[in-house]
């Protein structure tokens, strides 16, 4: 069975396609932003696990 791919289609997947780029692109800043936050912390004194726990909750 042969299918049409159509302009449109290929728009809508090209769409869905950046979109999950975005967001590995977001998920990577975010977790970039996390470690940097969390060696912050450390310097200041604290624990490593006391860090990750206050990055984590975005403290």
């Amino acid at each position: 069975m042969k299918m049409n791919i159509t302009a449109k289609d290929r728009e809508i997947a090209q769409n869905i396609v950046e979109m999950y780029e975005n967001k590995k692109l977001e998920k990577a800043i975010a977790r970039r932003t996390k470690e940097t936050r969390i060696k912050e912390l450390e310097a200041q004194g604290l624990s490593h696990d006391i860090a990750y726990a206050m990055a984590s909750a975005g403290l």
